[in-house]
């Protein structure tokens, strides 16, 4: 499967593809900044920050659960592996690191979503 490569939000090259682990971990980074009710067309797509973070702290395992289903859902996802859950108290915001296995290749993956809800970070390594 091909998809155009986005580095920071920004199509890289006209003629360059993105191909297997990299096009997966592109589309987790999709999911997991979408928020509920943005897409115009479906309503019902994104992520509930807002709901997790109404509580203090936020519950690290129902907010690890809804990440782990988000990237479940992803097309070619094989296995999703969390290694550690964290709320950072100073930076006011939670940490999820673990791995993604897509067929025969693997991937590190962190995570961070801060509760003043307009901080998200990804980082697909």
């Amino acid at each position: 499967m091909y998809d155009i490569k986005l580095v920071n939000g920004d199509i890289q090259q006209r003629n360059e593809e993105v191909r297997d682990l990299e096009l997966i971990l592109q589309k987790i980074e999709i999911r997991l900044k979408t928020w509920m009710g943005e897409w115009i067309l479906d309503r019902q797509v994104g992520m509930q920050y807002e709901r997790l973070f109404m509580q203090k702290p936020p519950r690290l395992s129902e907010f690890t659960s809804l990440v782990r289903a988000e990237i479940e859902g992803v097309e070619g996802v094989t296995a999703v592996i969390i290694t550690e859950s964290v709320f950072e108290t100073d930076a006011q915001r939670i940490r999820i690191s673990g791995r993604v296995q897509a067929d025969d290749q693997e991937a590190a993956i962190v995570a961070r979503v801060g509760t003043d809800l307009y901080s998200f970070e990804f980082l697909g390594v």
